[in-house]
């Protein structure tokens, strides 16, 4: 598997995954976005020029929650994703969709728009603080988002909240900040960081 990667963007996230599944894997760093739209061989992986991309025998997928996903399916003995027809595997479908049209989707409209549209800017504000809200209800009492043990859903959910904080979009309820910290400290995402220097 290669991945088309430029730090510190939504390729982060699927990065951190393969780090956590530790199985080996191949990087290729990408330049800036005009680089991208003007070559061709990018643009054939993915037809807007964006990242994350991965590779699989000549295959192409992108968009970084169904990346992720697949990763977790591919490689079942790393224990990143329930069983398929669970509750819990439905739970982890549930909370990775929430992370991008909840969090994710939300956080881009408010920082966008805080020039041109800044009540606009707030009311995308608002309802991510509603989805934030909803996801430190889901954590009380617990670690992790689903069975109470770390999946793909935990990888997707904490890196868009931590997009959060790092843009200063909003100040997220207190209870989110331990799942935040202890998702920040883990190893796996630690040497992901690393291979962005």
């Amino acid at each position: 598997m290669r991945l088309y990667h430029v730090p510190n963007s939504s390729s982060q996230r699927v990065l951190w995954l393969l780090e956590e599944i530790g199985e080996p894997y191949d990087l290729t760093v990408l330049g800036d976005r005009a680089s991208r739209l003007d070559d061709p061989e990018h643009m054939a992986r993915h037809p807007m020029g964006r990242v994350p991309v991965v590779e699989n025998d000549g295959e192409f997928i992108f968009e970084s929650a169904a990346i992720c996903l697949q990763i977790a399916d591919s490689y079942p003995s790393a224990g990143l994703i329930p069983p398929l027809g669970t509750q819990e595997r439905g739970l982890v479908y549930q909370w990775s969709l929430f992370a991008i049209t909840e969090i994710q989707a939300k956080m881009i409209q408010s920082r966008m728009s805080r020039e041109f549209d800044p009540k606009g800017s707030e009311t995308a504000k608002e309802s991510l603080l509603e989805a934030a809200r909803v996801l430190e209800k889901a954590l009380d009492g617990h670690d992790y988002l689903v069975g109470n043990r770390f999946t793909v859903a935990d990888v997707l959910v904490s890196a868009t909240l931590a997009g959060v904080r790092r843009y200063d979009v909003a100040e997220l309820p207190r209870g989110l900040n331990a799942y935040l910290d202890a998702m920040d400290a883990r190893p796996a995402k630690h040497r992901a960081e690393a291979l962005n220097t």
